[in-house]
């Protein structure tokens, strides 16, 4: 170590860290502004730092630089499109609040600062920021100052002191079975497409980009099953991409009832004859669902369309998501195990279902309460006649 004055009140503290892989001699060169005393108490701290293993170099990167490099580097190459795009988004109010900061310098407090300010923030709908997208900012600002951790630029991660955000917990929307007889009903009157796209979220609680994903090849109607295997989604500037589903449990095959099946083979009859008729300006897709001219459905389709129906039949308003947790629902209310709705709906294990669906599971074991009370009661009442 070696310390070199430059000026009364500025320093150059070199220091050896060890050799790289090649033998090479790693250094570590910083300009220290302050006193001589101060400049040999810094030189004093590297070397703890260093003996300790706690010692990170300070490249001078502001959190922006950082985040910028995060994204490229990582973000862009392992993460989902959808997911990336979500990031960019949420980092433009991110980096107005704490981008400027030297990286090492970012603190909790700053950090609990930022948070209170999005609180502050009007969104175009005139309310303020949910408390559960407060946690997507805090979530995002974990990833990267955990990144910086990983590439040895900190030593930990500030954003670990502060209290994580805690959302209300919100009962998931769905429908009755009569609100679902009611809806079936009313698909009666409506295009084949719209009867097979709408009984197939309910059947099967797809979500949408996994019915929008739906190719041919991984539905077989006469064993009345499918495999997901793919999902769609719109990212803005890019269109209309495929991936894999959300996770690795979201690949998994699923039954369906003759009901469907039938919905089903009717649409590609349908579908083959809108092929003949358009001739040359149809467009070749392998999926299920498609626009008018052969091309991919838009993910968002699924959603409009049920939109439309509600508005037309005065339906209770739920979002096209929540025919999912209809499914759900109507699963848990017929008594079905909750290790087979799990793997049926795509979920990492039972008890995300258990989470999710707590207040359904809660009414479900009332029912099975009362039907305990009426055992026991006609049971009490045989004793008294047999006595």
């Amino acid at each position: 170590m070696a310390i070199a004055k430059m000026d009364k009140e500025t320093h150059k503290i070199d220091v050896f860290l060890g050799y790289d892989a090649n033998g090479k001699r790693i250094r570590h060169t910083e300009t220290f502004h302050g006193g001589s005393k101060e400049a040999k108490a810094r030189e004093a701290e590297i070397k703890a730092n260093i003996k300790t293993g706690t010692f990170v170099r300070n490249n001078g990167l502001t959190f922006e630089e950082f985040a910028n490099k995060w994204i490229n580097e990582y973000a862009e190459i392992q993460l989902a499109p959808k997911t990336v795009a979500r990031y960019k988004d949420l980092l433009k109010r991110i980096i107005p609040g704490i981008g400027y900061l030297k990286l090492k310098d970012v603190s909790p407090l700053h950090l609990i600062t930022l948070y209170n300010d999005l609180r502050t923030v009007t969104t175009n709908k005139g309310t303020t920021l949910s408390e559960k997208t407060i946690k997507h900012y805090y979530c995002v600002v974990s990833s990267i100052l955990n990144a910086a951790v990983n590439w040895e630029l900190l030593v930990s991660n500030p954003n670990d002191k502060v209290p994580k955000p805690k959302p209300k917990k919100k009962e998931v929307d769905c429908y009755s079975p009569e609100d679902v007889q009611k809806l079936i009903k009313c698909l009666l009157n409506e295009p084949i497409k719209y009867r097979a796209l709408i009984m197939l979220a309910i059947d099967t609680g797809m979500r949408k980009g996994e019915i929008t994903g739906l190719s041919w090849d991984n539905v077989d109607l006469d064993k009345q099953v499918l495999r997901v295997v793919n999902s769609t989604q719109y990212i803005s500037g890019k269109g209309i991409i495929e991936k894999g589903p959300k996770n690795e449990s979201s690949v998994r095959t699923v039954t369906f009832t003759k009901v469907t099946a039938d919905l089903l083979r009717q649409h590609r009859t349908e579908t083959l004859e809108l092929r003949l008729k358009l001739g040359s300006q149809w467009i070749e897709s392998d999926k299920v669902f498609i626009t008018d001219f052969g091309g991919k459905m838009h993910p968002d389709t699924p959603y409009k369309i049920f939109k439309k129906l509600i508005k037309k039949y005065i339906l209770p308003d739920i979002s096209f998501h929540a025919l999912r947790h209809t499914s759900v629902s109507l699963l848990i209310n017929s008594n079905v195990h909750i290790q087979l709705i799990a793997k049926r709906v795509g979920h990492s294990s039972p008890n995300v279902t258990q989470q999710i669906y707590a207040h359904i599971f809660e009414a479900s074991e009332r029912q099975v309460a009362d039907t305990m009370n009426g055992i026991l009661d006609i049971k009490a009442n045989s004793h008294k006649e047999v006595c």
